[in-house]
């Protein structure tokens, strides 16, 4: 084989080498603790760890604190803070991710700037992940981990420790030792003849041969760790296979499906007629009301799995009753308080679609009944029982402001199926009512799933009169605008 043939094979050798080096890339990733069951989160999270055997790991401890200083030193926030980190520790990928439903969902994040690549999901037993489930795992890491730009890594020092304290040692006598050890001791000259009269002298005692230099003390230099790629400088390498692990902050949890609440009501009822002789109408005024409330939402299929709001289809019912309200009546014959029996329910069936993490939009339609009765009034109280059965549509709108604490508002619009004794011949006659509510409210979470809700809201239905009633005929009436406001407190569970 000639000189230019193994000069091309040697150099076609060399680039192939190179090549495969730069096709791989070596990568600086974290893995921080993953979520969910706690021994299934640990499975997945070891399962990620091995299928990064390729790739460094840098310690979760070291990022979080190249994080808190970024902050703490420039104030930086946000894709910032990354950023700092990245660029002081050389992490490229930061992973973590939760365990749900027998699920493993892995999210690769950016180091440069914490974005998120495509989430990646397998499937993750009791005792961990299956040979395919492995693979599927490794080769969607490295996808993602392939379209990452390296980061130049930070300087390194080994740790250099000493068994004894520091001497200072000339060169030559770093160097006299081994000379003294490698070069035999010259052989002394041969005497030269004696004279007669001196021969019987005895010799003179030799010179004694100098004492070697001692040994300069050993230096030992210590291994930073058992894996190369991990140089002890700052304490921060993992003292085995695994990196630290910390416990998760935030653990999913599904999301709820039930809503059950109970509350009380307080309010006034206003019912006004309009008639060309008002001053012979019989007025309703700001009639204030008590009243206790049940009520329960189900979305049996939210569209979020875990840590989400209600979503999805659903139903709701809610029933209310007054307690213990009253109503003072004065006429000529009779001086006394009347009870008010006020009752009624709203049953609706839900759309209920998560906008954003902020936003959500709930649609409704349904069926209501709104009684209103005084027991047993005077003869010539002239204030008819209303019975208002109605089918609404309605929108809502809830605005998350921090966990499980959300304020909302929302309004319906009521058409009118029946009115009760309003539009008997007796009162006020035939009459065409139409309806609508509004709401402003809140909710705060409680421990173990509870919260309270507030709420204050606004009724009102308008009945235009026909004509062909006892009054109507008499007072000419045109219509009846019967309003109410208040406001509610609830205490409620959620599942």
């Amino acid at each position: 084989m000639s000189i230019t043939t193994r000069t091309a094979l040697v150099t076609a050798a060399l680039c192939l080498t190179a090549g495969l080096a730069m096709a791989k890339p070596p990568r600086h990733v974290v893995v921080l603790s993953f979520d969910g069951p706690r021994t299934l989160a640990d499975n997945g999270r070891t399962a990620v760890i091995l299928a990064l055997s390729e790739y460094d790991l840098v310690a979760t401890p070291r990022w979080q604190e190249a994080q808190a200083k970024a902050h703490e030193d420039a104030g930086a926030q946000g894709s910032t803070v990354w950023r700092k980190a990245a660029e002081s520790t050389g992490v490229e990928a930061v992973i973590d991710g939760w365990v749900q439903d027998k699920q493993l969902f892995v999210i690769v994040h950016d180091a440069s700037d914490g974005s998120a690549l495509e989430q990646l999901t397998v499937k993750v037993g009791k005792d961990g992940l299956t040979d395919v489930a492995t693979k599927q795992l490794r080769l969607g890491l490295e996808e993602r981990l392939a379209v990452l730009k390296p980061l130049p890594q930070p300087k390194r020092y080994k740790t250099v420790s000493r068994t004894a304290a520091p001497q200072t040692v000339t060169a030559e006598a770093r160097i006299a030792p081994a000379t003294a050890a490698a070069t035999p001791a010259p052989a002394p000259a041969p005497a030269p003849p004696a004279e007669p009269a001196a021969a019987a002298a005895p010799a003179p005692a030799a010179a004694p041969a100098p004492a070697p230099a001692p040994a300069p003390a050993p230096v030992v230099v210590a291994a930073a760790t058992a894996k190369p790629e991990c140089l002890d400088v700052f304490g921060d390498c993992p003292t085995s296979d695994t990196p630290p692990r910390t416990q998760p902050t935030h653990v999913p949890v599904p999301t709820p499906r039930f809503r059950l609440e109970l509350g009380g009501e307080i309010g006034a009822r206003t019912l006004h007629f309009q008639a060309e002789t008002v001053e012979n109408i019989s007025q309703y005024d700001g009639v204030g009301q008590k009243a206790l409330s049940v009520s329960g939402e189900f979305y049996p299929f939210p569209l979020v799995a875990t840590d989400g709001q209600l979503s999805g289809p659903g139903v709701s019912l809610t029933l209310y009753h007054t307690l213990g309200s009253t109503v003072g009546i004065d006429d000529e014959d009779t001086t006394g308080d009347y009870t008010i029996n006020q009752n009624g329910f709203l049953a609706a069936v839900h759309w209920r679609q998560p906008v954003s993490k902020i936003v959500h939009l709930d649609g409704e339609i349904g069926y209501s009944q709104d009684n209103y009765v005084i027991e047993d009034p005077p003869e010539d109280y002239e204030v008819p029982d209303t019975a208002y059965s109605s089918l609404h549509a309605g929108a809502h709108c809830d605005l998350t402001v921090a966990n499980r604490a959300t304020v909302g508002f929302g309004a319906r619009y009521f058409y009118v199926l029946d009115q009760g004794d309003l539009t008997s011949t007796a009162f006020y006659g035939p009459g065409n009512t139409s309806g609508f509510s509004l709401d402003v409210g809140f909710i705060l979470p409680l421990p173990k799933q509870l919260y309270v809700r507030g709420k204050v809201a606004y009724k009102r239905y308008k009945t235009t009169f026909e004509g062909g009633g006892d009054i109507t005929d008499e007072e000419n009436v045109f219509d009846g605008t019967d309003s109410t406001v208040g406001g509610s407190a609830a205490i409620g569970i959620e599942f």
